[in-house]
């Protein structure tokens, strides 16, 4: 997967220890991937652009969009900056892209078990 992010400009690693946001537990993979990386923004693959929210961030960028009043379960940890949401479902470990100008259950597409299954997804234009 690391060849897809090869253009990729990624954040410091961090140390941050979060596994939760707002009560939920992040994906294992996920925050494997995190704890190199931190986050940062760039083209994945050769058709998606995308932004990682930094771990020590995610709680006030949910916040702000208002994540956990209108998703139940979900928090967000990325953007296409296009419009695009880019979240997983905590306790499943389900990836999904949400619609941010509605952000309602109506408008989620489901992406993947895992990340490396989402990031794919993202650059096949599936999301």
């Amino acid at each position: 997967m690391t060849d897809m992010f090869a253009d990729f400009e990624f954040n410091a690693p961090t140390d941050c220890d979060i596994t939760q946001v707002h009560g939920m537990a992040l994906p294992k993979d996920y925050l494997e991937f995190m704890h190199k990386h931190n986050g940062g923004e760039g083209p994945v693959g050769e058709n998606a652009y995308l932004q990682l929210i930094a771990l020590e961030e995610l709680e006030q960028f949910n916040e702000d969009y208002g994540i956990f009043e209108r998703l139940s379960g979900i928090f967000i940890f990325g953007t296409d900056l296009g419009g695009m949401l880019f979240g997983c479902k905590g306790s499943e470990g389900t990836y999904c892209a949400i619609d941010s100008c509605s952000i309602a259950p109506e408008d989620i597409f489901w992406a993947g078990k895992d990340f490396e299954g989402f990031i794919k997804a993202l650059d096949a234009g599936e999301l």
